[in-house]
């Protein structure tokens, strides 16, 4: 996804871009899995901009840094 390579400056003022690649995943037929591959001390920022709706429509398998974390616990309490 395209803020896998983006500088942290970047990502730290953009949540919602981030958030916007994690739900292109779960809308996405083609794409199974999801790993994230930076850490999770902003995380927290990218929750309020998830789009539950579509997330609870389709099962991914979450792995990685803080990041899955942070997600998976979200998930799990409000979501699954």
């Amino acid at each position: 996804m395209p803020t896998a390579r983006m500088s942290p400056d970047d990502l730290y003022k953009n949540p919602q871009i981030r958030a916007d690649d994690i739900n292109k995943c779960f809308e996405y037929e083609s794409i199974d899995d999801i790993i994230t591959s930076i850490g999770g001390y902003e995380s927290v920022r990218i929750l309020p901009f998830l789009d539950t709706k579509t997330i609870q429509k389709k099962t991914e398998f979450i792995m990685g840094f803080s990041d899955a974390t942070t997600f998976i616990t979200y998930l799990n309490q409000w979501v699954w």
